[in-house]
């Protein structure tokens, strides 16, 4: 019984943090991207990928492939740290363009 119930707890667990950690990805995309930019492209790699194949923007892939990156170095320290971290252990490359911090 008892092992069922650790079972379940777990599985819940790491649907849970999946989900936040998407969200968080997700986010940080949204947030490295230029206002400017057409609102599909903004939502998610691929969708930034098919207009720049569209529309024939080089500019638009290469900056949706960097904010990708971008989005990706902020998660780990989402994931290992939480919401908790000292002010010495942020990621410096978790800021958007305009120089703010996830401080």
């Amino acid at each position: 019984m008892g092992s069922a119930v650790n079972d379940t707890v777990q599985q819940v667990g790491q649907a849970l943090s999946v989900a936040v950690l998407g969200s968080v990805l997700s986010a940080a995309y949204t947030a490295a991207m230029p206002a400017d930019v057409a609102a599909p492209a903004r939502d998610s790699l691929g969708d930034a990928l098919r207009v720049a194949a569209q529309t024939g923007d080089a500019g638009l892939a290469t900056l949706a492939r960097e904010a990708f990156v971008q989005a990706m170095s902020c998660r780990p320290w989402s994931a290992s740290s939480g919401r908790w971290r000292p002010r010495w252990s942020r990621s410096p490359s978790c800021s958007d363009r305009t120089g703010h911090t996830d401080r």
